[in-house]
């Protein structure tokens, strides 16, 4: 699954630009690389701008990428329980990332996925965070970061994804098309993964957010899992007080709610009383 952020930063000021400048058209004397929004070459941008110095072939790099950046994942369904390993791969865009830049991934509050950590990678539900360099161009410098900063924050959004996974740029930039690579639930180090949701979600939202220079103003992207029911192994019929028997002598009981109904047996026994009932399968 990949997902594109070419969305304007999240404010009003932002988005009231966004739209004044999405209706200027095109002057008829602009050249033609630019009224086909194709990506120029080397002749026709030195035709367009005059003699200028710049890496060889960096225009074209930023001008491939989506201008935030974009997401992969390594997963689009997820059975309610299941233990798992998610791996959320996102790869810098034209825009960069400077120092202070950061990300996160939140998913709603009320959602009983099993609360991450990021102190022991040997225990489930380890978060982590991989820096991975891109091919460098020729006299191209490499990128200065120090360092990715990872925490779990329950309530380090906005209602109602309150849940955060957040990423900090540390000490330094990154340079487009470097990529940051997210584990929920890293297994590399012996542990189970991480344990999803118990609950049935046709859309289980997860939305990730882009800050590229560090100033809290972010853009946004979501992408949907989702969570069906697997076929049960075992069931347990649990009351809060003694049964009576209400079978009408059926020697059989069926439990029909889902697709897969339960089938067992009632069976009599003396103590405490001689109408206590328990039922077994």
């Amino acid at each position: 699954m990949i997902f594109l952020l070419t969305s304007a930063f999240e404010t009003q000021r932002t988005r009231k630009i966004a739209r004044r400048t999405a209706v200027i058209p095109f002057h008829s004397h602009a050249p033609r690389w630019q009224l086909d929004m194709k990506t120029p070459t080397n002749e026709e941008l030195r035709a367009a701008a005059g003699d200028y110095v710049a890496l060889t072939g960096f225009y074209q790099r930023v001008k491939s990428l989506p201008f935030l950046g974009m997401l992969a994942c390594n997963i689009d369904t997820l059975i309610a329980g299941q233990w798992t390993e998610v791996i959320v791969e996102y790869t810098v865009g034209g825009s960069g990332l400077a120092d202070r830049a950061w990300i996160k991934g939140t998913f709603e509050f009320y959602s009983d996925w099993a609360l991450f950590q990021t102190s022991d990678p040997t225990k489930d539900n380890f978060v982590s965070a991989e820096y991975v360099p891109s091919p460098l161009l020729p006299g191209q410098d490499p990128a200065t970061v120090q360092g990715l900063s990872v925490r779990f924050d329950q309530k380090g959004h906005e209602r109602p994804f309150q849940k955060a996974i957040i990423v900090d740029i540390v000490d330094g930039y990154l340079n487009p098309g470097d990529k940051i690579v997210v584990r929920l639930g890293d297994r590399r180090f012996g542990a189970r993964g991480t344990r999803a949701q118990t609950f049935v979600e046709d859309k289980f939202l997860m939305r990730w957010y882009i800050d590229p220079v560090g100033t809290s103003r972010f853009a946004a992207t979501l992408f949907s899992w989702a969570i069906p029911k697997a076929r049960p192994r075992s069931s347990q019929l649990t009351g809060g007080e003694i049964w009576r028997a209400a079978l009408n002598g059926m020697k059989t009981w069926e439990l029909a709610r889902s697709s897969h109904p339960v089938h067992g047996r009632w069976m009599k026994f003396t103590p405490p009383t001689p109408t206590t009932t328990r039922i077994t399968y």
